[in-house]
């Protein structure tokens, strides 16, 4: 394969994977400070349903819903969609769109990671003044 072909397909994925995030914010407002709520892996359960929808390692769980008038529904989502999450979240698709929403939902969770360590890593205070040049 030349390096150019494979440098285009790697780059049209990486990019795919940026829409699909942006679009979880924008559209769907997943935003990262909602996704900053989800500290039990919830993200990664959620990638994890998509990895696993229509493979032959898919197990699937039933989830009621109650409806206003008292009655409820029933929804099958695949065994790690996160508990307490709305099943009609899930919405899959054919197998590489499922691939690029668990994608973006691993750079979710990722991301959410780096905030989580960027808030409790101590503040370098001698870095930061000479990083402003201020140290010299």
């Amino acid at each position: 394969m030349n390096d150019n072909v494979l440098f285009d397909a790697v780059y049209d994925t990486s990019t795919e994977l940026g829409d699909e995030r942006a679009r979880q914010i924008t559209d769907e407002c997943f935003t990262p400070e909602g996704d900053d709520a989800h500290v039990s892996g919830e993200l990664a359960l959620a990638a994890a349903a998509y990895l696993l929808k229509g493979t032959r390692a898919e197990r699937t769980k039933s989830v009621c819903l109650r409806q206003r008038g008292g009655g409820q529904e029933t929804f099958d989502v695949p065994e790690p969609w996160p508990h307490g999450w709305d099943p009609r979240w899930f919405r899959p698709g054919d197998r590489r769109r499922n691939l690029v929403k668990a994608g973006a939902l691993i750079i979710a969770e990722i991301e959410r990671l780096d905030r989580a360590t960027a808030v409790t890593k101590p503040v370098d205070a001698v870095a930061l003044v000479d990083d402003a040049g201020g140290g010299q």
